[in-house]
């Protein structure tokens, strides 16, 4: 038989003591930690079936960082073709501050320069706020600069027709990268449009005005609607004009200069282009004997 010392006994009393008092511990640790997800199944009074969920881990798991969702490419075409990269840079806050060249400076009518800086900068939606959007012309082959995607600068203008003021957003592709590379504010004196946009201001504005400014008679183009893909061409009277007049924007214009220049100054495409509905109207001025007229519209 083997016998302890009195200091071992007494210690052996104090560990037991201490598994003891640790035990439960242990036991709840140890169920809470290995508890998996399960259901009970109860019979109620009334013959129906409960189910009760104990706790689980999902608590814990909800405190989990959930993985960043993975963010979708862009289209290549983004940068080949500046309408592609326009809408996506105009509704796409992220995108946007990615693509400007800070800090970025805005001249204004005083010419003044600032430079404004990436946190100071505030996102420039464009025409998205509006449903439609308009580009001027100086002639129908122009037209055609709209599907160029060998761009390398291109020009979103508001034309301010009550101010008499264009603020202009510079875009340049640096190394296949379309990028806003600066802001400037300009007067009408300054631009070839000048008198064109004087005049057209007066013709949104003034219905008795406008009417005296249709060609009699005027040339008209609509879809077939007998044939989705052909087009009617006619004339019509300048009395017609109030039948078939679409909305026409008032107190700004907006300009997409893709390199079309305005050396004639007889003549001027206005293009309204629907962002949503894909609606357009092509209105076609001519001056003559220093008049300014509508010569034709196609819808």
């Amino acid at each position: 038989m083997r016998f302890l010392s009195p200091c071992t006994k007494g210690r052996n009393r104090r560990m037991k003591k201490i598994v003891m008092f640790m035990l439960p511990v242990l036991l709840i640790w140890a169920c809470g930690n290995g508890r998996k997800e399960t259901k009970e199944i109860l019979s109620a009074e009334n013959g129906d079936t409960l189910i009760a969920e104990t706790d689980t881990l999902t608590e814990i798991k909800d405190e989990w960082p959930m993985e960043a969702e993975e963010e979708i490419p862009l289209p290549k075409s983004v940068d080949e073709l500046f309408d592609d990269f326009i809408f996506e840079f105009a509704q796409n806050k992220r995108f946007q501050q990615e693509r400007i060249q800070f800090p970025l400076p805005v001249i204004d009518l005083e010419n003044d320069t600032s430079m404004v800086k990436k946190n100071e900068w505030q996102q420039e939606y464009l025409f998205l706020k509006q449903d439609y959007y308009t580009v001027l012309f100086n002639s129908s082959h122009q037209m055609d600069l709209e599907k160029s995607t060998d761009r390398e600068h291109v020009t979103v203008e508001w034309l301010h027709l009550v101010e008499e003021y264009s603020k202009s957003y510079d875009f340049e592709r640096q190394k296949g990268i379309w990028r806003l590379t600066g802001i400037r504010s300009n007067s009408f004196d300054d631009s070839p449009l000048s008198d064109f946009l004087r005049f057209y201001q007066h013709f949104s504005t003034d219905s008795i005005y406008q009417s005296e400014h249709i060609a009699d008679p005027f040339r008209y183009t609509t879809e077939d609607p007998n044939d989705d893909m052909e087009r009617m061409e006619g004339t019509l009277d300048a009395g017609q004009w109030q039948d078939f007049r679409p909305d026409l924007p008032a107190d700004i214009l907006t300009n997409v200069r893709y390199g079309q220049t305005y050396r004639d100054r007889n003549k001027m495409i206005l293009l309204k282009r629907g962002i949503s509905n894909g609606l357009m109207d092509i209105l076609i001025f001519e001056k003559a004997d220093d008049r300014w007229k509508l010569a034709a519209y196609e819808n």
